[in-house]
């Protein structure tokens, strides 16, 4: 679903006239935006980066979306490498090569629309069940019993959500963890 399909379907669950959606938009957007900043933290979304090595490290500072680096990997072999994380804005790994930086980002909030989320198909549905619960929130104690709903029906559809990396099949870089026995 587009975004202009999201809040057309709210305000149909609002009990609004659709007529009427250029009144409720703005407000519409930051409650849809709102649920899915919430589903994209369980879904964590990856992206994957050519980054070269220079006096073995890696400048990863110009990529603004970065949340977090999942795993390095020499561009040549494929083969996972061991990095650490620095504070001013670097990795340090073994050689000067070209890596393959997969981290997961924060993705930009929709605005117009023809903007579709990047959320599996299927979990669409929940942003227009989020900003129809927080429509009713607003109001009466009557209309909030009945957002309830709502809310409920998107937290299942969170509870659902699998993270992308697992489904990948990919696991995460805990190195320097010691084993507790």
């Amino acid at each position: 679903m587009k975004l202009g399909q999201i809040i057309k379907m709210a305000m149909m669950q609002s009990g609004e006239d659709i007529e009427d959606t250029e009144e409720y938009r703005e407000r519409m957007i930051v409650y849809i935006n709102e649920g899915y900043r919430r589903m994209m933290e369980k879904f964590r979304p990856t992206k994957t980066a050519t980054l070269y090595a220079d006096d073995g490290e890696i400048d990863f500072s110009g990529i603004r979306d970065m949340i977090e680096i999942e795993s390095v990997r020499r561009n040549e072999t494929g083969r996972e490498e061991r990095f650490e994380k620095k504070a001013n804005g670097r990795i340090r790994v073994s050689s000067d090569s070209a890596y393959d930086v997969e981290y997961t980002y924060e993705p930009r909030a929709l605005e117009k629309d023809t903007d579709e989320p990047e959320l599996p198909q299927g979990a669409h549905m929940a942003l227009s069940d989020y900003a129809t619960w927080r429509y009713y929130g607003n109001g009466n104690i009557a209309k909030q019993q009945r957002g309830q709903f709502y809310y409920q029906r998107f937290m299942m559809e969170l509870d659902r959500l699998t993270p992308q990396k697992q489904r990948g099949g990919g696991h995460r870089n805990f190195h320097g963890l010691f084993e507790c026995t």
